[in-house]
C-alpha cells in the first residue's frame, strides 16, 4: 500500500510539473501587449514597454525564464498581479479571496458527497424505477447542459423567485451563501450519484451477494454492510478531485 502510495504521488508530481511547464510556455507565445493594461498600452511609448518586459525578465531566453520560474516557485513567489490589481504580489491577491473560497468550496464538497451518494444508494436501492429514472434525468442534464447555463438558471430562478442575493456578502454571509453553494454543487452531486450507483449496481450482480441473500440478510444489511462499502473503494479515488475542483471554481 505504501509503495502504490509513493508511486503514485510521484506521478502526480511529474504531472503537475509538465502541465504547469506546458502553461507557462504557451504564456510566453502570447503577444507582449497581453502584460499590460489597457491604459498602458496608450500611455506607454515602445521603450517604455521594452524597459517593463526587461524588468519583469520576460526578454531573457526561455530557459532562464523557466528556471527564474521554478525557483520563485518553491520559494512560493508567484510573482505580481498584472491584471487584477497591477503590482500587487499574486499571494497576496489570491489570499483575501482564499478564506472565503475554501469556506464555499467544502461547504459545497460536504453537500455534495452526503447528497450524491444518497441518491446514489437510492437509486441503485430501486434501480429502473421512478426515483432512478429522476436522478438519471438530472444527471444526464447537468453534463449535457454547459455548466454556464445551468449556473445562470440556479441563479435567476433563486434570486427571482425566493430572493437570495446573487452576489456573495459579508454583511449577508448565510443567505448571500446559498446560490454559490447550490451552484458549486450540482456537478459533483451528479459525478456522485453517477459513480456510487455505478459501483453499487455492479456489486449487486455479485457472486457474495447472492450467498448473503441466501443467508437471510435483510436488503438493508446487504446495502449498507457489503454493497456500499465495497463500491466506496473506487469512490475515493473521486472523493480528491472533487474537493480540488469544487473549491477552485470557488475561488473568485
Amino acid at each position: 500500500m505504501l509503495k502504490y502510495t509513493v508511486k503514485r504521488l510521484l506521478q502526480s508530481l511529474v504531472t503537475i510539473f509538465l502541465i504547469a511547464t506546458a502553461v507557462f510556455l504557451m504564456m510566453r507565445c502570447l503577444p507582449t501587449d497581453y502584460y499590460f493594461t489597457e491604459e498602458q498600452l496608450m500611455k506607454f511609448t515602445d521603450q517604455q514597454k521594452t524597459a517593463a518586459l526587461e524588468a519583469a525578465g520576460l526578454t531573457d531566453p526561455i530557459p532562464t525564464q523557466l528556471v527564474k520560474f521554478y525557483n520563485n516557485l518553491l520559494h512560493l513567489d508567484f510573482g505580481t498581479s498584472r491584471r487584477i490589481q497591477n503590482g500587487a504580489p499574486v499571494v497576496k491577491v489570491i489570499g483575501k479571496k482564499f478564506g472565503v473560497s475554501m469556506r464555499l468550496g467544502l461547504t459545497a464538497s460536504a453537500i455534495s458527497l452526503v447528497v450524491g451518494v444518497l441518491m446514489g444508494i437510492l437509486q441503485a436501492a430501486f434501480k429502473d424505477k421512478v426515483f432512478d429514472w429522476i436522478g438519471t434525468a438530472y444527471t444526464v442534464f447537468v453534463n449535457a447542459v454547459p455548466s454556464l447555463v445551468s449556473y445562470s438558471l440556479v441563479l435567476v430562478f433563486g434570486s427571482k423567485y425566493l430572493g437570495f442575493p446573487t452576489l456573495y456578502s459579508t454583511r449577508n454571509v448565510s443567505a448571500s451563501s446559498v446560490l454559490p453553494i447550490t451552484c458549486l454543487s450540482l456537478a459533483s452531486i451528479a459525478g456522485y450519484a453517477l459513480w456510487t450507483r455505478r459501483y453499487m449496481v455492479d456489486e449487486l450482480t455479485r457472486d457474495y451477494i447472492k450467498l448473503a441473500r441466501v443467508k437471510g440478510l435483510s436488503s438493508r444489511e446487504i446495502m449498507f454492510k457489503h454493497v456500499l462499502r465495497n463500491a466506496m473503494v473506487p469512490m475515493v479515488q473521486y472523493i480528491p478531485q472533487s474537493i480540488l475542483l469544487t473549491v477552485g471554481g470557488s475561488l473568485r
